[in-house]
């Protein structure tokens, strides 16, 4: 914890889903329906794919195709298992088992060795959010100035929900929030 703050932790439905992803080193994840399937993309650019007929592939670096495209983002992966395309679109994306909303649009392809052609698997994901920066946050040094709480009208403060992606807060006196 930096020392400028004083980190307040707030508790959140998804919170421990998301804290054991990030945990276990998960940066971005996706599921999709008919069929069911799920990707795992790790910090360290690799990759585990799982359909519900037990097909799996696993890669153990991804690379990230040059695009025009602002909104999306494609990577690729190409091993001894055969190859995969997975293209993240920023636009809203529901879950309808879930009743889940999600920031990305995914769709994926992939080929395993010894099939003629890709299969294609579409559904949502989000990145997984930092952990440690969600909270309300509580400011009582600014660079090498400690703030004397007790002057103030509000003692300054941040909150950030890394869950539901807002930030509000306050500087002593005026509110700010957004997402």
């Amino acid at each position: 914890v930096n020392e400028n703050y004083k980190k307040i932790e707030s508790d959140h439905p998804k919170a421990t889903f998301l804290n054991e992803k990030w945990k276990n080193g998960i940066v971005f994840y996706a599921l999709g329906n008919e069929p069911p399937w799920s990707i795992n993309i790790n910090k360290n650019k690799s990759v585990f794919f799982k359909s519900h007929d037990g097909e799996q592939y696993t890669a153990t670096s991804i690379s990230r195709l040059a695009s025009i495209d602002t909104k999306s983002i494609t990577y690729r992966s190409v091993n001894n298992q055969g190859e995969m395309i997975i293209t993240l679109s920023k636009e809203k994306c529901g879950d309808t088992m879930s009743d889940d909303s999600f920031t990305y649009s995914v769709s994926s392809q992939l080929k395993l060795k010894g099939k003629k052609e890709f299969d294609a698997y579409n559904g949502c994901g989000n990145f997984v959010p930092d952990p440690r920066v969600n909270g309300k946050w509580l400011i009582v040094k600014a660079d090498s100035l400690s703030i004397d709480n007790q002057k103030l009208i509000k003692v300054p403060e941040l909150s950030i929900d890394v869950y539901k992606n807002l930030v509000s807060g306050n500087d002593g006196c005026n509110l700010f929030n957004g997402n």
